[in-house]
């Protein structure tokens, strides 16, 4: 089970490494430069990410896991809504 102040870690570089993106684009955006930012080592940032390739494919995976989410709520909340409007 990962300690909560190493998750906050990845975490943190994932939100590090959107912001860059967005705001440098992905080729601009240096593994370097995200730990440089975070003030944390590259090796550091490499033990979690080991390339930037896996941070795109870590933000790409949340995002898809969060659409689910979304989706399955929605379709709860439609369903709850479909009971109770039969009463």
């Amino acid at each position: 089970m990962a300690r909560p102040k190493m998750q906050r870690t990845k975490y943190e570089i994932l939100q590090c490494a959107t912001k860059l993106f967005l705001e440098k684009g992905y080729t601009d955006a240096y593994v370097s430069v995200i730990a440089r930012t975070l003030q944390i080592s590259t090796g550091n940032l490499t033990f979690w990410f080991p390339t930037k390739e896996h941070i795109l494919a870590e933000l790409v995976s949340e995002l898809f896991e969060f659409q689910w989410k979304s989706e399955e709520q929605e379709q709860e909340q439609d369903l709850l809504l479909a009971i109770c409007s039969s009463f």
